[in-house]
């Protein structure tokens, strides 16, 4: 059986060959890397660049095959060369990114992290700022797992400059945040401080999910910093924002208001509860 399959693969074209990698991977069925490898670069020397990107980028989402990575590296060479020929950048920004992606799962951050900046700089480019701003995010984040907090902060300040160059007051304060967090677990809880109150006052007057989670976000911060009275209006405010929009997420700030204001009356010495916090 495996052999006529073998032989009714060999006999399709190109197209067909992708076609039938791509059914095999989204299903999670078995096949050779070298096989994917082979195609995507056939088709990339056929000028058929789409059909590379498109069987290249299921490859990534889908978790390239096998445990061996050693075949990983020529699938993003083929990949992205036949993007470039093609003048795909779109599409040579979204492979490095799933590339990256699937390092980063992997455990492979020095590579994860070359393959963001690399797409990074194209999209900053092309002028795709929010593309520029996820990658940035990305970068910051898996160098701050990593425990690389210096490195990290130079990026999420790169990703405040960015935002600050759109006019993106919102997307300001999630930066600032960024810097907050880090400088949290490197230990620096002065400095964070005074990043945690610039993002708070930057923050728009918004409302909606993003902006809910951002003040989430902040009340995590100040409460990390042992300020529950500060946190308390950030988690009110996501509550009243997130009722009758996410009922798991208003449920969550509500939680978290209640354990605020249990913290703040520990700390008075009052006695009071979180009750009257969260109605």
């Amino acid at each position: 059986m495996a052999q006529a399959w073998a032989q009714s693969y060999e006999s399709l074209g190109t197209d067909a060959r992708a076609n039938r990698l791509a059914d095999l991977l989204t299903t999670g069925k078995p096949c050779r890397g070298a096989d994917i490898v082979a195609t995507v670069r056939s088709a990339g020397q056929d000028g058929l660049v789409n059909v590379a990107v498109r069987l290249a980028g299921v490859a990534w989402r889908s978790g390239p095959p096998g445990s061996d990575r050693s075949w990983w590296r020529s699938l993003a060479e083929a990949g992205e060369d036949a993007a470039i020929a093609g003048g795909d950048v779109d599409g040579l920004v979204e492979l490095l990114r799933l590339s990256g992606a699937a390092y980063a799962k992997a455990g492979d951050s020095h590579v994860a992290d070359r393959q963001w900046r690399r797409a990074f700089a194209i999209a900053e480019q092309l002028g795709d700022q929010e593309r520029a701003a996820e990658l940035l995010r990305a970068v910051g984040d898996l160098r701050r797992a990593t425990g690389s907090f210096g490195r990290a902060l130079t990026v999420f300040h790169e990703l405040v400059s960015l935002r600050e160059e759109q006019g993106d007051q919102l997307g300001l304060a999630e930066a600032l945040a960024e810097i907050t967090t880090t400088m949290i677990q490197a230990d620096r809880h002065a400095d964070a401080g005074h990043f945690l109150q610039r993002a708070c006052e930057v923050l728009p007057p918004a409302r909606g999910p993003r902006h809910a989670r951002a003040l989430m976000t902040l009340g995590r911060c100040w409460d990390r910093l042992g300020e529950p009275a500060s946190a308390m209006p950030c988690y009110s405010q996501a509550l009243a924002e997130l009722i009758d929009v996410d009922d798991g997420a208003a449920e969550q700030a509500r939680e978290l208001l209640a354990a605020a204001a249990n913290a703040r009356a520990a700390i008075r010495g009052d006695g009071s509860t979180g009750r009257s916090a969260t109605g």
